[in-house]
């Protein structure tokens, strides 16, 4: 057996999606991914997603606005795998391990395992750096011909200052320096190798060639602008919709919270829906 096409199913459960949720693990490259394969009741479904999630925190944060985009995509009559990258979340590895091109070739194997299990068309769907994810594995390999971009890191360097600052503020709140670790940095309780960091502040989507999707759909949080990267994504050969929705950025808020952007599921919904009814 090819190492690389392993695949383990644990028993389907009944979930809330009216189908099924399956626990699964695959392989990319050696590297063992876990994922949970939503089962449409359907005998049929109508397409695939697969789910690139945010990182660090952000993951944390969002992980229940990406679970109920997972169980509302399932009830249109969806396949959806929602899986961890390498060195992250219940995947094999460290977080300090990771490399982002790891996480490109996660995505693509991802794909290619929902493709497998269902053989039908596939969307990548991402969400903050899941987004920059699925755009840079699409520009690596013809992933999917329909891509979704929500709220998108287009500058790699900004969004490290960013988390930097959240970082440095949290730990001046709770009375702990700044650690210092020659080899990794620490990101909101996230250990990042340098060769990574380095990686994402050379990031931007605004000045790299798009990936070679012919439907995509970017969607933004209202106080946001994205006109930038709407020009790059702007051409004869694709179709771009645009869209904003009303609401709190989820990323920026506690798991306590509870905070789901309804509007951005239901336009993620809607548009996947439109572009795979037959």
């Amino acid at each position: 057996m090819d190492p690389g096409n392993t695949t383990t199913h644990a028993s389907p459960t009944p979930g809330e999606t009216g189908g099924a949720v399956e626990p699964t693990l695959f392989q990319a490259e050696g590297r063992s991914l876990f994922g949970c394969l939503y089962k449409p009741a359907t005998a049929n479904p109508i397409a695939g997603v697969v789910l690139c999630n945010p990182i660090g925190h952000e993951y944390i944060r969002c992980h229940r606005t990406c679970r109920q985009l997972a169980i509302a995509l399932n009830k249109a009559g969806v396949a959806v795998l929602r899986f961890d990258y390498y060195g992250t979340g219940d995947s094999a590895g460290e977080s300090h391990e990771a490399e982002l091109a790891h996480w490109e070739s996660d995505t693509a194997h991802a794909v290619e395992h929902l493709r497998r299990t269902h053989g039908v068309p596939v969307c990548v769907v991402g969400l903050r750096f899941g987004a920059t994810v699925a755009w840079c594995a699409g520009v690596a390999a013809s992933l999917a011909d329909q891509l979704v971009l929500c709220d998108p890191v287009v500058n790699g360097s900004q969004y490290l200052e960013e988390q930097q600052r959240q970082h440095h503020e949290l730990a001046v709140k709770h009375g702990h320096p700044d650690a210092e670790v020659s080899d990794r940095v620490e990101l909101m309780g996230h250990d990042y190798a340098q060769q990574l960091i380095e990686q994402m502040r050379r990031l931007d989507l605004a000045h790299v060639v798009p990936p070679a999707a012919t439907k995509a759909l970017l969607l933004h949080n209202a106080s946001d602008t994205v006109g930038d990267l709407e020009a790059v994504l702007r051409s004869p050969a694709r179709s771009l919709s645009v869209r904003s929705y009303e609401g709190p950025r989820v990323w920026l808020a506690e798991p306590f919270e509870g905070v789901v952007p309804i509007g951005a599921i239901r336009t993620i919904v809607e548009w996947i829906k439109r572009n795979n009814d037959a």
